[in-house]
């Protein structure tokens, strides 16, 4: 696995291939995929995956109140997995649900589980840069699971 930013060669006007990921300007560096998996400070990392957020969030459509998803609902299922864009349900003018293709929910699910691995793992560095606690080697873990 590469950690390698591509440089975007501008060939679709600058929009990304990808619906959720962020529009870039020709000639601007394009983060990789799977950037969640690189070895970069966490304030980077986090940066992307908030860029990421704001931009989905951006091409979401108005929400649909729960009588017409009811009305439509076959309709919305399809327009979820077809777009791969969320389609909000509302009651009362208040979100309250969301429509999503199973395998974009899927990833989403994924991404927030190494986001969450992410961030324990970063908060356990500063731990041991605090306390000054040695990392305890993977073979004695083992052992100590009873998995050697």
């Amino acid at each position: 696995m590469s950690c390698a930013v591509p440089e975007d060669d501008g060939s679709q006007s600058g929009r990304s291939a990808h619906p959720t990921a962020p529009a870039t300007d020709a000639g601007v560096k394009r983060l990789n995929p799977e950037v969640h998996r690189c070895a970069q400070p966490l304030g980077r990392r986090l940066a992307v995956v908030q860029l990421v957020i704001q931009t989905y969030l951006q091409y979401m459509s108005d929400p649909l109140t729960i009588s017409e998803a009811r009305r439509g609902l076959a309709k919305v299922i399809d327009d979820a997995r077809s777009t791969h864009e969320p389609v909000y349900l509302s009651r009362r003018g208040k979100r309250v649900a969301v429509v999503v293709d199973a395998e974009d929910y899927d990833q989403l699910r994924v991404l927030a589980e190494d986001m969450a691995d992410i961030l324990a793992a970063e908060q356990a560095r500063q731990e041991m840069r605090r306390t000054g606690e040695a990392p305890i080697p993977w073979d004695e873990v083992k052992a100590e699971l009873g998995m050697a």
